[in-house]
């Protein structure tokens, strides 16, 4: 008597729908991570910004006007600078402009030598509803 070792047709069907099955798990999680890298893309972008954004105040002369960005570290509340993907300024209503930066300073009291407090805060996106995400940070500027 011949006995052939093969499998049988239930066999190869039951593996494919685990396989079939296993397969559509995982490409369901693709979505998921794609969303979660473009996250991490912007967040990581945004905090690069921050950080030129407080190496530029923190180089502002006695004038208090920053280099780069042009922002007035004299002033309490400057208006929003909106930022493209490169972190060049550009207009409010400009399709390039990916961040909005949000600066917040607190002057010391006259003939004081206490240090000027700041809070930015980097938002994406630049324009519409809700931000998507936010990278924010606390400064301290001797401009004495």
């Amino acid at each position: 008597m011949n006995k052939r070792r093969a499998f049988s047709l239930v066999e190869v069907a039951l593996s494919l729908g685990i396989i079939s099955f296993s397969l559509l798990g995982i490409l369901a999680l693709l979505p998921v991570g794609i969303g979660t890298h473009n996250t991490s893309v912007r967040q990581t972008a945004a905090a690069n910004l921050l950080t030129s954004i407080i190496a530029d105040l923190r180089a502002a002369p006695a004038s208090g006007v920053s280099p780069r960005y042009s922002l007035n570290v004299r002033e309490e509340q400057l208006t929003p600078l909106y930022l493209d993907e490169n972190g060049a300024p550009v207009e409010p209503g400009d399709a390039s402009a990916r961040f909005r930066l949000e600066l917040r300073l607190s002057q010391p009291s006259a003939g004081s030598r206490n240090a000027t407090l700041g809070a930015l805060s980097i938002h994406w996106p630049a324009v519409g509803g809700k931000p998507l995400g936010t990278v924010s940070a606390f400064i301290a500027l001797n401009q004495n």
